[in-house]
């Protein structure tokens, strides 16, 4: 395992320390140009193993990507995630402009066909899209680090209420401070081999709202956690409405625990039990209530 940035900081400068009086003369002197060598070779480490441990965040951010745009394509074959800013040749005839916002800001928004998922526009928000009128729209905001959100406007729905009002995607979990959280607590588990205890909580993300849910609704979900501190075995046991049944399972599949100890040793913990709530708002920023 690689060793957390902080630990790899105290342990180059306290081997400095330890090392100071091999470095200096008989009196205990410290040799300046080695002391700076040592010291050079030291930063040199930290930078290897903290590209390394980068490298790693994004290879499961990726993963995670990728899988959630291959979902998407399952229903509209042409979709393709716009990451970057890029230009598009005018595909549609726009008589019409609005603004767009992501939060956290800085998001991606690009504008897709309802149907076969084709790009048709992108921009770097804040800024201003331009709409084809009568035409209805898949809005889908990215940033990199979060899960990407999407949000489908017909042609009426956008044309009146976002004429005077700008479009804000609320992007999803920063799954890669996710990931960077469970790492670093998975750093002290051996601690908590010191006494017989229950799981508890590392790193939980939140469920993405479904595309098509009209109310707020929650599932109670039932799990087990593994030796490793990872969930298995994940069902959705009793939610408000069918549609919030995958969206609870995927998220649950990406939550850490500290795992169970039992006699000193990690251990499965079956039957875990979780409730995750889903709040919908109208355009208005309003709550549309559970029924």
């Amino acid at each position: 395992m690689i060793p957390s940035w902080v630990n790899i900081d105290n342990a180059a400068h306290i081997f400095i320390v330890k090392s100071s009086n091999l470095l200096g003369g008989m009196n205990g002197d410290i040799n300046m140009p080695n002391l700076r060598l040592l010291q050079a070779v030291s930063i040199i480490i930290w930078l290897l193993l903290s590209m390394s441990w980068n490298v790693s965040a994004q290879s499961y951010y990726d993963q995670i990507i990728d899988q959630a745009e291959e979902r998407v394509r399952q229903n509209r074959p042409n979709f393709r995630l716009i990451r970057t800013h890029e230009t598009f040749p005018e595909r549609i005839s726009a008589d019409q402009n609005i603004w767009v916002e992501t939060v956290p800001s800085g998001g991606i928004v690009a504008i897709h066909d309802p149907h076969s998922g084709e790009p048709f526009d992108a921009c770097k928000a804040p800024c201003s899209l331009a709409l084809g009128r009568g035409r209805s729209y898949v809005f889908v905001g990215y940033k990199s680090g979060y899960f990407f959100t999407t949000v489908e406007e017909d042609a009426a729905g956008w044309k009146e209420h976002y004429e005077n009002t700008p479009l804000t995607l609320g992007l999803g979990p920063n799954v890669r401070a996710h990931y960077n959280k469970s790492y670093f607590c998975s750093r002290t588990w051996e601690t908590r081999k010191l006494k017989d205890q229950d799981i508890e909580v590392c790193s939980r993300v939140p469920g993405l709202m479904p595309a098509d849910a009209e109310t707020s609704g929650h599932c109670y979900v039932q799990f087990d956690v593994t030796s490793q501190g990872r969930t298995k075995n994940i069902r959705a046991i009793n939610c408000t409405d069918p549609v919030f049944e995958a969206a609870s399972i995927k998220a649950v599949k990406l939550w850490v625990y500290y795992p169970k100890v039992e006699y000193g040793a990690f251990v499965d913990r079956p039957d875990v039990e979780s409730k995750i709530s889903f709040k919908l708002q109208d355009l208005n920023g309003t709550l549309i209530p559970e029924p």
